[in-house]
């Protein structure tokens, strides 16, 4: 699959307006070209309306990246979480979390390819109910000590990961769209 597709920026002058530019996909882009009746597609298109003017030009092609994996880690274990095995309560003190993209294409893109949670939800639950408040964190490590101190074996910990964040190549984190991510740790 093709993870990249093409941008195009339309600068729109209207008469007696300001100028007012707008990003569209590249089907749209071309469409829009077609119905003003352009015949040349190369940069700097220039093409008129009845009433403005419409420029097209061609930016870099955008990568669109696969929704990030988050891995849980329990304690200071260096082994992944998996959700079918019991942890004592002595064990969860803290957990960890990790994200990451595909192999292939964070080798191929490192300048894209660093994330971090940014918002988790972890909650403690007997049977039906919550026996506590939810804890909410906005840091890859999670002290769980104060949660642990009403857990016993039967209970559920249930780690909702809500928001993930990606380095952009500007160096400042942007929200990702990923929805959530779910663990349920069976406490023994």
């Amino acid at each position: 699959m093709n993870n990249r597709s093409k941008n195009l920026t339309i600068l729109l002058t209207l008469t007696k307006l300001k100028n007012m530019k707008i990003q569209c996909s590249l089907p749209l882009a071309i469409l829009l070209l077609i119905a003003s009746q352009t015949v040349n597609y190369a940069q700097g298109i220039k093409t008129s309306f009845p009433k403005y003017e419409l420029k097209a030009l061609y930016l870099d092609s955008v990568m669109v990246l696969p929704k990030p994996n988050v891995t849980l880690f329990i304690g200071s274990s260096t082994q992944p979480h998996q959700s079918s095995i019991e942890v004592s309560k002595t064990a969860l003190d803290k957990i960890r979390f990790s994200v990451s993209i595909e192999d292939s294409l964070a080798r191929s893109v490192p300048q894209d390819s660093q994330y971090k949670v940014s918002y988790a939800e972890i909650s403690l639950a007997r049977g039906k109910k919550l026996v506590s408040k939810t804890l909410k964190s906005t840091s890859e490590v999670v002290v769980l000590e104060d949660l642990m101190k009403l857990a016993e074996a039967g209970d559920r910990l249930i780690i909702e990961v809500r928001k993930i964040d990606r380095l952009d190549h500007t160096g400042k984190w942007q929200e990702v769209n990923s929805g959530s991510t779910i663990f349920v740790i069976l406490i023994n």
